[in-house]
């Protein structure tokens, strides 16, 4: 898969032995453009969990803008890529 973009998230809460990880990757593969989400424990093996198949880059970004918007609810932090601020009124957090 050829990735487009990619953002790595975290969330470490010690009090209630927490230390998760959430990846969204949106790239090209052989079949069109997906988005694939990974999570699980920081330090186990990372594996993809969940591939959807979009038909054009705004469709993955609503997908990708959608599941930000819970993460960051739940405590999580950006540790690894790239989104404008939320309050900017662009259409994409990953753009």
């Amino acid at each position: 898969m050829v990735c487009i973009e990619q953002t790595y998230l975290e969330c470490i809460k010690p009090e209630r032995n927490k230390r998760a990880f959430y990846r969204l990757v949106i790239g090209y593969d052989l079949f069109g453009l997906k988005v694939v989400r990974s999570w699980g424990r920081i330090g186990t093996k990372e594996r993809p969990r969940r591939n959807e198949r979009v038909s054009d880059l705004d469709q993955a970004h609503k997908i990708v803008n959608k599941v930000l918007k819970t993460r960051f609810s739940h405590g999580y932090v950006v540790v690894e890529g790239r989104y404008p601020d939320v309050s900017d009124g662009n259409r994409s957090l990953m753009a």
